[in-house]
């Protein structure tokens, strides 16, 4: 039965990468809807979600950023850039695999950097843990004004946090008018400074290789690009997650007829409903017993910064 032994190994092993994935999706998931309903206004332990949910939304999370990615990266000037270092990088590939034909300038360029590097690498660290400080006030300024605005559904923002003029304005004026290329911009322009973190950390391994202790000296580029990685999800919860949901009109146990009023159906499970009663600014929390129908409408956008004042269609216009 030997031959069981490597499928068994195999199937062990994906099952693990499953698990760890799920897990991966799961966090982002959560720190997603925890930044979003921060923003909304809301609680997660009211709305009742389960475990799926988070993972479908953390996958759907990571598809938005690989897309993005994609459709970044495939402009004209990133490709130029990315075949030059794509050949640098095969150049120095090929050169330590002893292949000829490598051009003799790329071979010189290359060991007269390395070694200009190596002799002076508490300089090139020092320049560099000094552009990672002027890079830090750029990447707090741009990640944290998202998470300035809460309860957004009920009450337009403070103007002191809000202000016309400041960046916390700008994306709240956004996500009021549902300005989707402008908060796409926002959250790529988050996405760039991501990498540029994450270049700056392969940097500062590199450069480091002959300090010591090599540890404790990447370790605020290690510490800043792992607090980035954490507030990705949490800005895309904010400036891009849909906040949409179907709209409903339903007919409670002992009535004939559905009710006029129309509702969001924030989550619905086997044993409740949850609705946002746009109108009234409350949630209502609806036991399955006691609904008999449920008319499901399509989906429409919350109203922020305190809506129209109406209900579901008032507030959504012809959204319905």
């Amino acid at each position: 039965m030997g031959f069981l032994k490597p499928i068994t190994a195999f199937i062990a092993w994906l099952s693990g990468s499953l698990a760890a994935l799920a897990a991966v999706f799961y966090a982002f998931g959560y720190l997603i809807t925890l930044a979003n309903l921060q923003m909304l206004g809301l609680d997660s332990l009211v709305l009742g979600f389960d475990p799926d949910f988070y993972i479908q939304r953390g996958a759907r999370f990571v598809l938005y950023v690989l897309r993005l990615t994609l459709e970044f990266t495939l402009s004209p000037i990133t490709a130029i850039v990315l075949v030059v270092t794509l050949g640098l990088a095969l150049g120095r590939i090929s050169a330590r695999a002893g292949i000829a034909g490598i051009p003799k300038w790329i071979k010189t360029f290359y060991g007269r950097v390395a070694g200009w590097i190596t002799r002076n690498a508490a300089i090139v660290y020092t320049v560099l843990l000094l552009i990672l400080l002027q890079h830090l006030f750029q990447v707090y300024e741009n990640t944290t004004s998202p998470f300035r605005i809460s309860e957004l559904l009920f009450r337009p923002p403070d103007a002191a946090v809000a202000g016309p003029g400041n960046e916390t304005g700008l994306v709240v004026q956004a996500l009021i008018r549902r300005d989707i290329q402008a908060l796409r911009l926002k959250f790529l322009f988050t996405l760039i400074l991501l990498a540029e973190t994450g270049f700056f950390l392969y940097l500062a391994w590199r450069v480091t290789h002959a300090l010591k202790p090599r540890i404790l000296l990447v370790a605020p580029f290690a510490l800043i690009f792992a607090m980035s990685v954490i507030a990705l999800p949490m800005v895309y919860g904010i400036i891009v997650l849909p906040n949409a949901y179907p709209t409903v009109r339903l007919a409670r146990t002992g009535a004939n007829e559905v009710t006029p009023e129309r509702y969001f159906l924030m989550n619905a499970s086997n044993d409740f409903l949850v609705l946002w009663d746009s109108r009234a600014t409350r949630l209502l929390w609806v036991p399955q017993g006691d609904v008999k129908r449920l008319e499901i409408g399509r989906r429409c956008p919350l109203p922020l910064a305190g809506g129209t004042g109406g209900d579901a269609t008032a507030s959504t216009g012809d959204c319905l």
